[in-house]
């Protein structure tokens, strides 16, 4: 579990750090982070990580007030939980599949 609270906290890290496209609410950004941020990578591919990070995400209390986040232009929006149960598909099984794909492609082109 300690694996996925530092997950969470860089997804924040991430999220408060840089400037973003807009987003809907934190699952759309949960699955930007996955590509952009190599959120896939920092979770070692697997899924089950990635669920429990979301958990984590999404129960933490800064949250209630939601996160300031910077677009690109200079704007800041607050972005906050999801509203409706559609967000998983944001950040379901084939996205994180997709995005581990991505990443290894950007990998392979661009060696470490």
């Amino acid at each position: 579990m300690i694996v996925c609270h530092e997950a969470a906290d860089r997804f924040f890290d991430w999220l408060t750090a840089y400037d973003h496209g807009p987003y809907h609410d934190v699952g759309d950004a949960l699955a930007c982070w996955l590509v952009h941020d190599s959120g896939v990578r920092q979770l070692a591919d697997d899924y089950s990580i990635f669920l429990l990070t979301t958990i984590s995400v999404l129960l933490d209390s800064s949250l209630a007030a939601g996160v300031t986040v910077r677009q690109r232009g200079g704007r800041s929006i607050a972005i906050h939980r999801p509203k409706e149960a559609d967000w998983i598909d944001k950040i379901g099984p084939d996205v994180f599949a997709r995005a581990v794909v991505e990443v290894a492609a950007w990998d392979a082109r661009f060696p470490r």
